[in-house]
């Protein structure tokens, strides 16, 4: 068992299906597949039920998740203080000039950069 196996798991709780859980991750659904199989052969219990309309987590599964987010919280708390600690989430950015319009390099506060990043800096997010 790993981080991974248990992201996938979390994911497809959270979308009901192997497909879904695959776009949210960036993986292809057959890594999505792979990975609760590995999960649910190493527990030697099925954690979900799968079915035409997706899959969804069997009463053991609900368990196994409810521990799991725990860990995965976890793990979040450790990316974020070992990014902290690299200076990651803030500071000025020294991107070059581009020859390119600064609105199609990047959008003015982008909404998806700034919920990344909320304590960088530069010129060119005015």
């Amino acid at each position: 068992m790993n981080i991974h196996h248990l992201q996938v798991l979390a994911a497809i709780a959270q979308q009901g299906s192997f497909s879904g859980a695959a776009l949210t991750l960036e993986i292809s659904q057959a890594a999505a597949s792979r990975a609760i199989a590995t999960l649910e052969e190493e527990l030697g219990i099925s954690l979900l039920k799968r079915g035409r309309f997706g899959a969804k987590l069997t009463p053991v599964g609900e368990r196994v998740l409810s521990h799991s987010q725990g860990i995965l919280d976890l793990r979040e708390h450790i990316d974020y203080e070992v990014n902290l600690e690299k200076g990651l989430y803030g500071g000025d950015s020294e991107l070059p000039p581009f020859a390119v319009p600064r609105l199609t390099c990047c959008p003015p506060r982008s909404p998806a950069l700034v919920s990344g990043f909320p304590a960088l800096r530069s010129p060119w997010l005015s």
